[in-house]
């Protein structure tokens, strides 16, 4: 390539970044076939740069296997490389691979662009920064190593190298990545994205990632699920844009924002589920999703999203689940009313379940969005201890008669009520005291009879349960019971 071609294309960079501006000094010195600039003298620090005035000067000053050292020795002394200069290796298409040691922190941008040879690159986890443009146009690099020192990636950082496969070992760390000031997706030509070698297929965000940024996982074609957590509350512009292999999607309720093309161009997905606290939907979030055929919200109370939030395929064809009663809302919502089909789910199946802890659980299905007027009543010898609706105490609310009307059910509820018997110890009818009867906890239990005193209980109705000249009886059933001894009668309660 001519320098006048070359000179053509560095102008062509730099009206395309507007961001960058070439150094007016050349390099300082040069060492081991390594050029340099100066950074801070008092922290004795330098950059590698590219040889001459401009990138431009020099054709394929770089060639081959190139190693950076960690530091440098001069006349001057000894110098940390903590940085690969904007342009440093631009052009240089005979390099075939570069080491960078730990010391770098910072590759520039354009550091590495039109490297059409390079073939292999190792980015140490020292490195924070990948600039703009970075590694543009590396066309014979199809693996990129990813460090979790990793903080911020540039526009189009990795932009036409074909093929591209991302590796990374850390989900968190890449999912903090700083993409926010991009113009463009810095992996604009990657096509597979594996953690620790794997390709993720079935993508877990982790739990403790509050905002998908954009470009994440930007034309991952290769992820067909997406499992998205409940810490999450906003998806970023781009973020799954052109993840083709999705076919369904679930959006937590956590998530409050889903930014312009989101989704964009996600043209496999079938179905979409968005959670009940979704406010906003941007420009495109779900475009060119043209086989969407079921959409479903679960906002109660829908906000105007962007009008097309969805493609004009989706209004079309898609059908648009919403809450019970809901309907007449979406329909008069800007984004959400262009659907030609809006259909409210059924009306909720809402059971109550009454538990009592000494005869078990009935559940009963009751109606949605009302309440339930309910009664208790004690047998005798009880009486309740405490009503909880939900595990909140309502023993207060219930009236003289033991009635209770519970909140509007618009979900399960359970409901427990807790009986205790009431102290049951009896004094005799008979007029004299030398003979006693105790009924309490499942046993009957007679004091100052004779042992060889005959005992019998009768029930309510008058038939014999118990005969025999035990003065301790155990007896479980409840009810209202007779027991005679030595000619008295004693009439107690279990």
């Amino acid at each position: 390539m001519n320098k006048l071609t070359k000179f053509s294309r560095a102008i062509l960079a730099i009206a395309m970044t507007l961001m960058v501006a070439l150094p007016t000094l050349a390099h300082d010195f040069e060492v081991g076939g390594l050029y340099y600039n100066y950074l801070d003298e008092t922290a004795k620090t330098v950059m590698v740069t590219y040889k001459g005035n401009s990138y431009y000067d020099y054709s394929n000053e770089y060639t081959g296997s190139v190693t950076i050292p960690s530091s440098i020795t001069t006349g001057s002394g000894t110098y940390t490389v903590t940085s690969i200069n904007a342009h440093a290796f631009n052009d240089c298409e005979r390099l075939t691979s570069v080491s960078i040691p730990n010391s770098v922190t910072k590759i520039g941008h354009y550091a590495f662009a039109d490297c059409t040879g390079l073939t292999e690159i190792t980015v140490p986890n020292s490195v924070t920064t990948i600039g703009n443009f970075a590694f543009f146009r590396c066309t014979s690099l199809t693996s990129i190593t990813i460090p979790n020192s990793i903080t911020s990636i540039g526009s189009d950082a990795f932009r036409s190298c074909s093929g591209l496969t991302v590796h990374i070992s850390d989900l968190s760390a890449w999912c903090k990545i700083d993409f926010s000031d991009n113009e463009s997706n810095p992996l604009y030509s990657a096509e597979k994205f594996k953690l620790n070698g794997t390709e993720i297929t079935d993508l877990v965000i982790p739990n403790n990632i509050t905002k998908i940024k954009q470009y994440a996982f930007y034309k991952f074609s290769g992820i067909a699920k997406v499992t998205i957590p409940n810490s999450v509350i906003s998806i970023g512009s781009s973020a799954f844009y052109g993840c083709t292999g999705l076919t369904s999607l679930t959006i937590p309720n956590s998530v409050t924002n889903i930014d312009s093309y989101a989704f964009q161009s996600c043209d496999g997905l079938i179905e979409v589920t968005i959670g009940s606290s979704v406010a906003k939907i941007g420009t495109a979030a779900f475009g060119d999703c043209n086989n969407l055929l079921d959409v479903t919200s679960l906002n109660t109370m829908p906000q105007n999203i962007d009008a097309n939030a969805f493609s004009t395929t989706a209004y079309t064809n898609a059908i648009l689940t919403v809450p019970y009663k809901c309907n007449g809302l979406y329909a008069a919502r800007t984004g959400w009313g262009s659907f030609n089909n809006i259909v409210e789910m059924e009306m909720p199946k809402i059971y109550l379940t009454l538990k009592f802890p000494e005869s078990g659980t009935i559940t009963h299905k009751e109606v949605y969005e009302e309440a339930v007027d309910l009664s208790f009543k004690a047998n005798e010898g009880w009486e309740i201890n405490s009503v909880t609706f939900n595990e909140e105490d309502v023993t207060a609310e219930l009236d003289e008669d033991g009635n209770y009307t519970t909140p509007v059910l618009m979900a399960d509820a359970i409901l427990v009520v807790v009986f205790e018997k009431i102290d049951t110890s009896i004094e005799p009818i008979s007029e004299k005291n030398d003979i006693k009867v105790y009924a309490n906890n499942g046993e009957v239990r007679i004091v100052g009879a004779d042992a060889q005193s005959e005992v019998a209980i009768y029930n309510s109705i008058g038939a014999l349960v118990y005969k025999g000249y035990d003065k301790t009886i155990a007896h479980n059933e409840n009810g209202v019971y007779i027991l005679t001894v030595e000619g008295r009668t004693f009439k107690f309660a279990m």
